[in-house]
């Protein structure tokens, strides 16, 4: 299983049921971590962890300084099937 960084957003998009909470959950359901940080550090927290990827709906904030692939939870789901 691919080591994952889920950023907060998705974490919020599960516990408050926002637009994209069926993915967040079966990316939990899935045994994905996701942890809890300042966006600032989450590029950080990511390459310590040893991250493959980050998920995230919010991609346009990473894709332009992470060296890391940057994904959608749809996006990663699909891929992982």
């Amino acid at each position: 299983m691919k080591r994952v960084f889920l950023d907060t957003n998705i974490m919020l998009d599960y516990a408050l049921g926002r637009e994209h909470a069926d993915d967040a959950e079966q990316l939990l359901q899935r045994g994905y971590n996701g942890t809890v940080s300042l966006q600032a550090s989450y590029l950080t927290f990511a390459k310590v962890a040893a991250c493959d990827v980050i998920v995230t709906n919010n991609v346009k904030d990473f894709a332009e300084f992470s060296d890391l692939p940057v994904m959608t939870a749809a996006g990663f789901l699909s891929e992982q099937e």
